[in-house]
């Protein structure tokens, strides 16, 4: 389900970027070409400067862990997610 959130708002992102965008279908018109690459590292640089999750935003382990990692593992634990600091997020959560 987050992955899927995840993925509209890196759309949005995409597209927002956009001049002239009321025409999708001709990106010709764009002066400057937006790649899904570029959308990903806005979001990411958004969901990853502030503390905005927790523990209980995640249904499993594994979705925690994939933020963590996203947003540079243990070296930048923004939304400590990981109490014990040993590198595995919310570990009280069901694997999968």
């Amino acid at each position: 389900m987050k992955i899927g959130i995840i993925a509209i708002l890196v759309l949005l992102l995409v597209l927002s970027g956009c001049k002239g965008y009321s025409d999708l279908n001709d990106f010709s018109k764009n002066e400057k070409e937006y790649s899904l690459e570029e959308g990903e590292q806005k979001l990411k640089e958004t969901i990853c400067e502030s503390d905005i999750y927790n523990c209980a935003d995640f249904e499993t382990q594994s979705e925690a862990q994939e933020m963590m990692d996203l947003c540079g593992g243990i070296d930048n634990d923004i939304h400590e997610l990981d109490e014990e600091s040993n590198g595995i997020a919310c570990e009280d959560l069901p694997l999968s």
